[in-house]
């Protein structure tokens, strides 16, 4: 170290160039001892015993405790407020029960109110002798369910506008009816000419066709009746006889 000191400098810079600065350090960290300084303990709590209750204290506290619903305790829903049955004797001194004629008349609806148009198409139809034009006006817009079968029976001219002519009229023609059943229909295939044949055969296949979707249309009573009352007018008008179309008009 001496060799390598540059020369020309003080003398306190010289000496201590000639001390090497690694072992200085550890000689001063060597002497000096500093002091180790530990935590400071946490100063003990005096454990302090609950306070003791009086009576009436540790009383209002239990009830407190019932009071208070627990975790483990279901909740419970009121139960519904039943009422019990009444004794013999109450019933003995109550009111007897309401008769079905009683309970049948206050449930029933009071009679509907006609309307208007249904007051006057009565009035129309009653008359001794019927307004054919007041009853064809009054009846474009639609007929009454009531007064349906006389009112096409009038319009359709099988029976007359006089009302003191009518029961007779109908008489008459229910009976020709019969007799035209008995002298065309009800006759054996073979009495029958192939005309006619020709005509039974058309009408016997348009019956079913006759308003298919209709229920009253599928029975086969109504058929037999409505194939009979075709076959019996076309015979009955020879000049045009059975087309297909009039068992709609039937």
């Amino acid at each position: 170290m001496a060799k390598n000191t540059p020369k020309g400098l003080p003398g306190f810079l010289r000496r201590s160039l000639r001390t090497p600065y690694e072992d200085s350090n550890d000689t001063l960290d060597n002497n000096i001892h500093l002091p180790v300084m530990e935590p400071p303990s946490p100063p003990q709590q005096q454990r302090q015993s609950p306070p003791q209750l009086t009576k009436s204290q540790s009383k209002e506290e239990d009830s407190m405790e019932m009071d208070m619903p627990t975790p483990n305790r279901r909740f419970q829903m009121p139960r519904p407020f039943t009422r019990e049955p009444d004794s013999p004797s109450q019933h003995s001194t109550s009111s007897p029960p309401p008769s079905p004629s009683s309970t049948s008349s206050s449930t029933s609806q009071p009679p509907q109110r006609q309307t208007y148009k249904e007051t006057k198409y009565q009035n129309t139809i009653t008359e001794s002798v019927v307004n054919l034009r007041d009853l064809r006006s009054l009846s474009w817009n639609g007929i009454p369910p009531q007064h349906r079968p006389t009112a096409w029976k009038i319009l359709l001219g099988y029976l007359p506008a006089n009302s003191s002519r009518r029961q007779h009229t109908l008489d008459r023609k229910r009976s020709e009816y019969k007799d035209a059943i008995a002298q065309h229909y009800d006759i054996d295939d073979n009495a029958r000419t192939d005309a006619e044949q020709v005509t039974l055969r058309q009408v016997l296949v348009d019956v079913p066709r006759t308003a298919p979707t209709i229920p009253v249309f599928r029975n086969e009573r109504v058929r037999r009746s409505l194939a009979r009352l075709l076959y019996i007018w076309a015979m009955r008008h020879p000049a045009s006889s059975y087309v297909q179309g009039i068992n709609d008009l039937a």
